[in-house]
């Protein structure tokens, strides 16, 4: 028998886009338009060979959302996760980003990537990030906020 820790991981980003509204903060997830039994998550990816963590999360980012002008606050923290799906595992590397200012509430973006993805509709939409809802142990990562994290948020 084979132990997972030595079986390869993929590199993937998971970024977490976050508002303030008043008091709250809020968190940027989506839902698959056509996939509506998808449980909401965060933009994320794949890094591409040769690529920076911090690059691979910028343009999954954009790719996935179209958003751009992010102000990247920090890198939190990377865990393995163990895909029930495809019994594949994959280093999770988790960003924490500000929102550019006037993002609407809700909105449609079709992915334009070189991956899977591409061609997909995502809606996107603020969740309160202490009610968030994420699929797939994609909010695993929140554990790595901390308050002054929070307090960078605008």
């Amino acid at each position: 028998m084979t132990s997972k820790e030595n079986l390869p991981t993929k590199e993937k980003v998971l970024v977490y886009v976050l508002r303030r509204i008043g008091p709250n903060v809020q968190v940027l997830v989506f839902d698959h338009v056509d996939y509506p039994e998808v449980e909401p998550q965060i933009p994320g990816g794949g890094v591409k060979n040769g690529e920076e963590i911090m690059q691979a999360a910028v343009r999954e980012l954009e790719e996935e959302s179209g958003v751009t002008h992010a102000k990247m606050i920090r890198f939190l923290g990377k865990l393995i996760y163990d895909n029930p799906h495809n019994g594949k595992l994959a280093r999770r590397h988790f960003f924490l980003l500000q929102a550019p200012d006037n993002l609407p509430e809700q909105w449609d973006h079709i992915v334009a990537s070189t991956d899977d993805d591409n061609g997909l509709v995502f809606r996107f939409y603020w969740q309160e990030l202490t009610q968030t809802r994420i699929g797939y142990e994609q909010d695993k990562g929140l554990d790595f906020m901390r308050e002054e994290d929070l307090s960078k948020i605008k």
